[in-house]
């Protein structure tokens, strides 16, 4: 018997995600090669990390579509 799994994940929040993991990982290692200025692209990039893990841990797993309450 083959029961059907409704459960969907966002392809956009996924991406997004992704996205902004990649431009904090990008400020972070600039801080590194720029020693100078690393407070002002650390700060940004930790902040950008702990909006982006979050997001993605949400959007990766499968949910349930939500029935509107017409």
């Amino acid at each position: 018997m083959i029961v059907e799994d409704s459960r969907t994940r966002d392809p956009f929040g996924i991406a997004l995600a992704i996205i902004l993991l990649l431009v904090a990982a990008g400020l972070i290692s600039a801080a590194v090669v720029n020693k100078h200025a690393w407070w002002w692209l650390v700060v940004p990039g930790a902040l950008i990390a702990i909006v982006a893990l979050p997001g993605l841990v949400k959007e990766s797993t499968p949910q349930t579509p939500s029935q509107g309450s017409d």
